[in-house]
């Protein structure tokens, strides 16, 4: 296992960004590899708490929309198998405003 999948650790968002960075990369001989840690990310069901510190923290921006997705795939998961009292044809918006560099960009989902 990759050492960015030990949640005991604090997550290193220069190494994810590399990560994502060989994995969006098509000519990289390590595509397959980084693709394989960003599954194993996303198999995890408590990544999504360092969603927060991946959005916050990353340089690169696809390395923040893997943030989102992380966030998204647990509201998705989540809300449909704990929350069963619910009724689910309801929608949900959220917005997230990210700050990098002066800019503040505003992401929604309807869910």
């Amino acid at each position: 296992m990759h050492r960015i999948c030990d949640l005991s650790q604090e997550m290193d968002v220069h190494l994810l960004d590399n990560i994502v960075a060989t994995a969006y990369d098509p000519m990289n001989p390590q595509r397959a590899s980084a693709n394989n840690v960003l599954m194993a990310l996303k198999e995890n069901p408590d990544i999504w708490v360092r969603a927060d510190a991946i959005m916050e923290r990353a340089i690169n921006s696809q390395t923040r929309f893997f943030g989102l997705q992380l966030l998204e795939d647990v509201i998705r998961v989540r809300y449909v198998l704990e929350i069963p009292f619910v009724d689910h044809s309801c929608t949900f918006q959220i917005v997230f405003s990210i700050q990098h560099n002066n800019h503040v960009y505003n992401i929604q989902y309807l869910l």
